[in-house]
C-alpha cells in the first residue's frame, strides 16, 4: 500500500495591525457620532443614501419637533431622554445625530430656529445672534440674516490697529499714513481712503469711522454693528 503523505493545515489567524491612519479615523468617526456611547447605534445606520445631505433636505420641522424639544433660555432637549444637548465647537454649541442612515454635525442655534419658527432657514441664510454671543441660543437672540448681514453683525477684531471697526491704518512713508475705510454689502466693497501725516492720524479715523458707519446702516440696518 502506498503511503499518501498528509499535509498539515494550520489555521492561521491573521493579526490586525492598528495603524496612525486607522486611529485617526476612528478619533474623527467618535467624534462624529457624539461619543462613544452611541457607536452601536451609529453602526446599525452607517450605509449613507447617496451624496452627502444638507439636514434640511432630509428631515422636515415637523420630524425634527418629534426628536427634539427647547426652552426659553435657548437649551437644546432630547425628547427621548430628557438630557440636555449641545458641546462646544468652537464659539458655537453643536450637536451629532443620525437619521434615516445620514450622520448630521450642525449648529443647536440652527436647530432651536427651525423649531420655534416652524421651519429651516432660507436656504443660503444663515443664524444670526443678536447679541454676537455664540452660545447664546434663546429664540429672541436668533434671526435669519445672509452672510452679509451676519458679518456686518460683528464686534471690532482684536487685530485691529486703529481702534474702529472697519477702519485701516497704514505707514507709507516717514511722514505720511494712509487710513483706509471699508464697508462690504451683497459682495460689494464701499471704501474710502486718507493719507495724511502721522499728527492727524487720529482725527481722520475718527472722520472715516463716521462715514463708514452712516454708509454701514444705510446698507445693513439693524444688522449694522458699529463694534
Amino acid at each position: 500500500m502506498a503511503l499518501t503523505k498528509k499535509t498539515k493545515q494550520t489555521n492561521q489567524k491573521k493579526e490586525l495591525i492598528v495603524t496612525a491612519e486607522m486611529l485617526s479615523e476612528i478619533r474623527l468617526l467618535v467624534k462624529r457620532i457624539g461619543g462613544i456611547e452611541n457607536f452601536n447605534y451609529a453602526m446599525d445606520v452607517w450605509e449613507h443614501k447617496g451624496p452627502k445631505k444638507r439636514i434640511e433636505d432630509v428631515i422636515s420641522p415637523e420630524e425634527l419637533a418629534k426628536i427634539y424639544y427647547y426652552d426659553e433660555d435657548g437649551n437644546l432637549y432630547s425628547k427621548k431622554t430628557g438630557k440636555k444637548l449641545g458641546f462646544l465647537r468652537g464659539e458655537y454649541l453643536g450637536v451629532n445625530f443620525v437619521f434615516q442612515a445620514y450622520i448630521f454635525a450642525t449648529r443647536v442655534n440652527k436647530i432651536i430656529f427651525c423649531l420655534h419658527n416652524g421651519r429651516w432657514a432660507k436656504k443660503g441664510y444663515k443664524i444670526d445672534h443678536i447679541n454676537e454671543k455664540k452660545t447664546d441660543n434663546r429664540p429672541c437672540n436668533l434671526r435669519e440674516s445672509t452672510s452679509s448681514q451676519n458679518a456686518s453683525n460683528k464686534s471690532l477684531y482684536k487685530n485691529n490697529k486703529s481702534g474702529a471697526k472697519g477702519v485701516f491704518v497704514r505707514s507709507i512713508s516717514d511722514d505720511r499714513v494712509r487710513v483706509n475705510a471699508s464697508v462690504s454689502y451683497n459682495g460689494k466693497s464701499y471704501t474710502k481712503s486718507m493719507t495724511v501725516k502721522p499728527e492727524f492720524v487720529e482725527a481722520t479715523v475718527q472722520i472715516l469711522k463716521a462715514w463708514r458707519d452712516e454708509v454701514g446702516r444705510k446698507l445693513h440696518g439693524e444688522f449694522f454693528n458699529e463694534g
